[in-house]
């Protein structure tokens, strides 16, 4: 059974994480990368069907944001850690993140350079932080 989950904090705590990685994503550098990307794809010929199109890639980014929030959310609760033990994971994760899948875990990220590489990672960390932030702080 699952724990008695705050669903406002869970919300709330997804939805800064939303407004961080959208903060990110509207870099002129990120921008410009991802403009580079749709057309690398449409010169490769894939179809259009495979693009998102803004408002279903809008959505599948503040579900996933929502199902990292509730997945913290939950981590807490089961484990009563603390926010230095959080910090200490969310460190892991991060670097885990970064060692094993460089650049298999964002198709989109695949041969970009490195300083987009490095926002995106930074973008990752600080959406972790400010999401888990909220969650342990606010009770």
């Amino acid at each position: 059974m699952l724990p008695p989950i705050n669903w406002m904090h869970v919300t709330v705590a997804a939805l800064a994480g939303f407004a961080v990685s959208m903060i990110f994503y509207s870099l002129p550098v990120m921008r410009s990368a991802r403009n580079r990307q749709t057309e690398a794809d449409t010169a490769r010929g894939e179809s259009a069907s495979r693009l998102e199109n803004p408002s279903s890639a809008v959505f599948s980014r503040l579900l996933n944001t929502f199902m990292y929030a509730f997945a913290f959310e939950w981590i807490i609760l089961q484990t009563g850690i603390s926010t230095v033990g959080m910090g200490i994971l969310l460190v892991l994760v991060g670097m885990f993140r970064a060692s094993f899948t460089p650049d298999g875990w964002n198709r989109d990220m695949v041969g970009q350079p490195r300083n987009v590489k490095l926002l995106d990672n930074i973008r990752f960390i600080l959406m972790y932080v400010v999401m888990t932030g909220i969650l342990l702080f606010w009770k």
